[in-house]
C-alpha cells in the first residue's frame, strides 16, 4: 500500500501512481485502479497508464464530511476543473462485487 501523507505526493499526481507500479514491479498498463472520485482516481490512474474502474456509489461515503470545505475529503473531490472526456473511466460499478466481472471486461475489450 501506498499513502499520499507519508510520500508527500497525492492523486491525481501521476508519480503516486508510477509509484504503485513501481513497488509492484509491473507496468502501468497491467494494472487497474479502483476509486470513487474522476478527478483524483480517474483522471489521475488513467494519466498514469493505469485502467481505471469508477466506484460510483453512495454507499459509505461521508456527505457531511463532503459538503465542509476545510477537510481533505472536501478538497479531494473538488480538484479543479476537468473535462468530463479527462475523467472518463473503463468500467464503472455500482458494488464491489462487480469487481471481477469489470476487469474481464476490459481484459476483453
Amino acid at each position: 500500500m501506498v499513502f499520499s501523507d507519508e510520500i508527500g505526493i497525492r492523486k491525481p499526481d501521476g508519480r503516486i501512481f508510477q509509484l504503485v507500479a513501481k513497488k509492484m514491479k509491473m507496468e502501468p498498463c497491467e494494472i487497474v485502479h479502483i476509486g470513487d472520485n474522476l478527478k483524483a482516481d480517474i483522471n489521475g490512474a488513467k494519466s498514469a497508464g493505469f485502467k481505471a474502474i469508477h466506484f460510483s456509489s453512495d454507499v459509505g461515503r461521508d456527505k457531511i464530511a463532503e459538503a465542509d470545505p476545510k477537510p481533505l475529503v472536501s478538497k479531494s473531490r473538488n480538484l479543479g476543473s476537468l473535462e468530463k472526456e479527462q475523467m472518463k473511466p473503463d468500467k464503472t460499478i455500482i458494488s464491489l462485487a462487480m469487481v471481477g466481472k469489470a476487469i474481464e471486461g476490459i481484459e476483453t475489450s
